[in-house]
Parts: C-alpha cells; sequence; structure tokens
C-alpha cells in the first residue's frame, strides 16, 4: 500500500471499525477492486486512492490538467467500474484471494463512491464531487479526507454524509470539502434546501473549530468512545468471522447493531452504562437509543453463575421488548459484575421481533413475574446536547467522570 492508501484505510478501520473494512479486495480475476472497501450490512462504499505529485512546470495549467488526470480522472474510472463488477460479486475477496464477508443481494445494496485525490498540495482546485448517469463520486483531498472521519467518524454519520451530498441537486462551489462540511454541521447535518448555487466561504472550517460549543462537544464525546471499545471487545471475545456472513450468528448481529449507532447516541449509551456501572449494584437500566433501538444494561453479584445471567438478561431483554416497556423491535442486552476494577465480562443477547401477539405478551409477563424483574418499573427521559454551551460544563461532566473510573 501507499502511505496514503494505508492513511486511508487506517482512517476507516479506526472510525469504521476492524470486521467491516478491507484493504485492496480483489476481482474474480484477481485484480485489484478498489483501495478500501467498506461493507456494513447492504451499506458498501468504495474507495479509490490515487497519489500523483503535482510537478511545477512552467505552464501551470498544463501541471493542473495533467494531476486532476491522474489523482482524479483514474480514480473516478476505477469506482465506477469497481461498482459494475460489484454488482456481480457475492461475497468479497480479501486482498489475499480468501473469501471475505458475504455481500447482500446485488438488488438491496446501496453503493458509495469515493475517490481520494493526494499530492496536490492543496493548490489544484477541483469539484468535490463528480455526477454521471448512474452514480456520484465524492472527491477528496488526503487532508480534507483526515479532517472528514476526524469528525464524522461512525459508519452512520459518514453514511449520512455521503447521503446529503448525493441528494443536493444544486451546484456547489467551494475550496476544500472541510468547509463544506462547516455548513453542514451548522445546518444541522443538512444540506440547504431549494438552494441552486451553494457557494461555500474559505476558511469556514477553521471558524467552526474555534467556536466554545464545537470544543465543548469534542470534550463531550470523549466517553463515547467507549462504545467504539466495547464494539471491538466483542468483536474479539466471540471471535466474529467475517467469511461467515454478515446474518448467520447473533454476535455479529449485536455488534452491527451496536456499531450503527453514531457518535452523539454513543456519547448518550456510554454515559447511561457508565453511570450505572459505578453505582455499584445489581439491576438494571433500560435506554432507547436515536436508532429505535431498546439497550438493557444489567449487572449482577460476580458469585452468579453466567448461564444465570445469561437466563435473566435474556428474560429483561423479553419484558423491554413488551410494548408496556419500551415496545421497540430490537432489543440488545448487556450484562456484567458489579463493577470491581479487578475485571469484568460482558454477556449479550440480541432480540429482534418485528411482531407481537398477546402469546408474547404472556411470555413477557410470566418473565416479568418468574425473575422478579421491573415490578415497579420508573421512567425518565434523558436530555443531551450535541453541542454544549460551554467548554467548561463539558469540563466538568468529564472530571465527574474520571473521579467514579477511580473508584
Amino acid at each position: 500500500m501507499t502511505p496514503s492508501e494505508q492513511l486511508v484505510f487506517d482512517l476507516c478501520s479506526k472510525s469504521f471499525l476492524s470486521l467491516w473494512t478491507y484493504a485492496n479486495p480483489q476481482r474474480p480475476n484477481g485484480k485489484e477492486l478498489c483501495d478500501v472497501l467498506l461493507v456494513f450490512g447492504d451499506r458498501i462504499v468504495l474507495f479509490s486512492v490515487k497519489e500523483s505529485v503535482l510537478k511545477k512546470s512552467a505552464d501551470p495549467e498544463v501541471a493542473a490538467r495533467r494531476w486532476l488526470r491522474t489523482a482524479v480522472d483514474a480514480s473516478i474510472d476505477q469506482l465506477l467500474g469497481a461498482k459494475r463488477q460489484l454488482a456481480t460479486m457475492t461475497h468479497v475477496i480479501r486482498a489475499d484471494g480468501s473469501n471475505g464477508i458475504h455481500l447482500s443481494p446485488a438488488d438491496s445494496r446501496r453503493v458509495h463512491l469515493v475517490a481520494v485525490a493526494a499530492g496536490g498540495d492543496r493548490s489544484v482546485p477541483f469539484s468535490g464531487g463528480e455526477r454521471s448517469a448512474d452514480a456520484y463520486v465524492h472527491v477528496v483531498d488526503e487532508f480534507n479526507f483526515r479532517e472528514l472521519l476526524g469528525e464524522l467518524d461512525t459508519v452512520s454519520d459518514f453514511l449520512h454524509y455521503l447521503e446529503a451530498k448525493e441528494a443536493f441537486k444544486g451546484t456547489i462551489v467551494c475550496e476544500g470539502e472541510d468547509n463544506l462540511l462547516a455548513i453542514y454541521l451548522h445546518q444541522g447535518r443538512r444540506l440547504p434546501d431549494e438552494v441552486h448555487l451553494l457557494i461555500v466561504e474559505d476558511g469556514l472550517w477553521k471558524k467552526v473549530q474555534k467556536k466554545p460549543e464545537f470544543r465543548a462537544r469534542k470534550e463531550e464525546d470523549r466517553v463515547s468512545y467507549w462504545w467504539d471499545d466495547l464494539v471491538e471487545r466483542f468483536i474479539d471475545d466471540y471471535r466474529i468471522e467475517p467469511e461467515r456472513g454478515p446474518s448467520l450468528s447473533d454476535h455479529e448481529r449485536v455488534v452491527r447493531t451496536m456499531a450503527a449507532e453514531d457518535r452523539l447516541a454513543r456519547r448518550a449509551l456510554s454515559c447511561a452504562f457508565l453511570d450505572w456501572l459505578h453505582r455499584k449494584q445489581a439491576g438494571a437500566r433500560n435506554l432507547v437509543s436515536p436508532s429505535n433501538v431498546a439497550y438493557v444494561f444489567a449487572t449482577y453479584p460476580r458469585d452468579l453463575p453466567r448461564e444465570e445471567r445469561v437466563k435473566d438478561l435474556m428474560a429483561r431483554g423479553i419484558v423491554a421488548r413488551s410494548p408496556s416497556m419500551t415496545g421497540r423491535e430490537t432489543v440488545v442486552g448487556l450484562g456484567t459484575e458489579v463493577y470491581d476494577p479487578s475485571g469484568f465480562s460482558f454477556d449479550v443477547v440480541y432480540i429482534h421481533q418485528p411482531e407481537w401477539t398477546s402469546e408474547d405478551e404472556e411470555v413477557a409477563k410470566l418473565a416479568r413475574e418468574g425473575f422478579q424483574i421491573m415490578q415497579e418499573p420508573t421512567a425518565q427521559r434523558l436530555s443531551i446536547d450535541e453541542f454544549p454551551r460551554s467548554t467548561s460544563r463539558a469540563e466538568k461532566n468529564r472530571k465527574k467522570r474520571e473521579r467514579r473510573s477511580r473508584r
């Protein structure tokens, strides 16, 4: 891999997590499909990275055209060809020729194309996207790609941004994708509607980064990476093998459900779980994510056998699925011991039940009575600001969490 390809792969692996990111996947004929591939359920992103040094010739226009041809146009051609090839493939082929994750049916996939043009030293202006009859190709340089993945560092956040650009039907004029990102965030993670020409001023991203509420949000988001670490832990603990397919095990489904949470939801979920964990008491807390997934966070006495713990966790998940509780079709249960710094283990249950019958409600009632759980549940609405008003509040919350972690 070239340094630029390695940069893109490292950023993608960190943001989208290891299970769903591939470097230099192959076509069936053994040739390279693209430089980096993201497969997340039925969502697929193809990345092409071309690195070309801008030659300082006597004619800057000639040098710019040559750079665009090798760094941008070549990536676009590769991506369009890779998309056509991908439509005929049933699974990912790794760089070493082995089978990777199975792909969803071709008619259910949504494919995005991203070209990363490196080596232009930010001195050649180019469009941030190229629209053709059958595809939209996002085009960024290596500097802006780092900014994008530094900000949109979950699958959901990144895909939402790509969708917003693809849905915008007007013309975008801007110097640097980071300035368009600033508009996107300022507009509530969307681009303006009913605008035929969007002109984005240079330096806007730097202005956004200096705003107190932006810096405060970065402080508040620090706790959210506990969720990322938890997902990677489950991937390692349960030895999930991508080649077995995206829907063959509950463990893969649960980590994909957890990894689908955006950064703001991960902050809320991490805060809720860690707050409960540091109460050092047996019991459970239920929380409904903005993604409409219900989570059960349960803690148990350290001497309770794990098989008993799993039974109780499953019972809590069934009760949580009931319309009398959360009523959500998907429930993820996470169980561990009452907090002790000496160590801990996790158990996970996954329930996805779109239909709920009177018989199911009876089972939930029996589970509640049999396990003596959720007899008198209390409800509390959690409110969280994505952009807190001050850094002092964010810093105060961070220090409070650190003090709890040391207890």
